[in-house]
């Protein structure tokens, strides 16, 4: 994979110099892979990943803990890690550890308490379908990682053109809304609602977190762009009313009007 920014040269994306604080993420989410394999330590693994006892039971660690507990899923695993690698290089590049470290808390964190609200909004409203296994399922591990990178990698990178398998170009910045779409696609497959609203959040959180626009100047800038609409709107109508009247009482080419007035 290597992506092109607009009038500068190509910049491969690969397994090259990879950041001695991504390796040890790596590691540690490669060993709760192997650990999950193993039934006499598959406990301890649950016990970090996000689960429905953040409310039945409290363990409030699971928000925090549940992004580095990963299950074990054959090869998947592998192909995760290599993009959490490719992507997380680049993201760590940018932002330096404290950043780093800052973003993949704040957005994991704050996805999870989102998933949480949404499956217990669910619960009540007994919405919950009976298909669903397990909650969170789609959000746990490497792929909440995995999701956190590339909506940063995204935000830093959007003008972009990022080349898959060297041949399908796309933006940057529309992985933005490919994750959305994709954790919604899960949502249809697995109907784990609370994963695509912790997602969803976590892709959201990462964009203004990244971007250094907050939620707060968004919010002014969206309404100062619809402001700006709404005059451009009245303005042109203004303008379509002054040439209509500009048209019936300007020059008549000569005709005569006919009216009460005309003697």
């Amino acid at each position: 994979m290597h992506f092109r920014q607009p009038g500068q040269r190509q910049i491969g994306i690969g397994l090259g110099p990879i950041p001695k604080d991504l390796i040890i993420l790596l590691c540690v989410l490669f060993a709760s892979y192997t650990l999950w394999a193993f039934e006499a330590t598959r406990g301890f693994i649950r016990l970090l990943q996000l689960t429905p006892d953040v409310w039945q039971v409290g363990f409030l660690w699971q928000i925090v803990t549940y992004p580095v507990a990963e299950s074990f899923n054959g090869i998947w695993f592998l192909v995760v890690a290599f993009m959490v690698a490719q992507f997380g290089g680049q993201v760590f590049r940018v932002m330096g550890r404290r950043a780093f470290w800052r973003l993949l808390l704040t957005a994991s964190v704050a996805g999870a308490v989102a998933a949480v609200v949404g499956q217990i909004l669910v619960d009540l409203v007994g919405l919950r379908s009976p298909f669903l296994a397990q909650p969170f399922l789609m959000m746990q591990g490497a792929e909440m990682v995995l999701a956190i990178l590339i909506a940063a990698f995204a935000t830093f990178f959007r003008n972009a053109t990022i080349y898959f398998f060297f041949i399908l170009p796309m933006r940057a910045g529309w992985f933005l809304w490919l994750e959305v779409l994709l954790a919604f696609i899960g949502f249809l497959a697995t109907k784990d609602f609370g994963g695509f609203v912790g997602l969803t959040t976590a892709v959201v959180v990462t964009y203004f977190l990244a971007s250094g626009r907050g939620f707060g100047r968004w919010l002014r800038e969206t309404r100062l762009r619809a402001e700006r609409r709404i005059l451009e709107v009245k303005l042109k109508r203004m303008q379509s009313k002054a040439k209509g009247r500009g048209g019936s009482d300007g020059p008549d080419d000569g005709n005569v009007h006919q009216g009460p007035w005309v003697n």
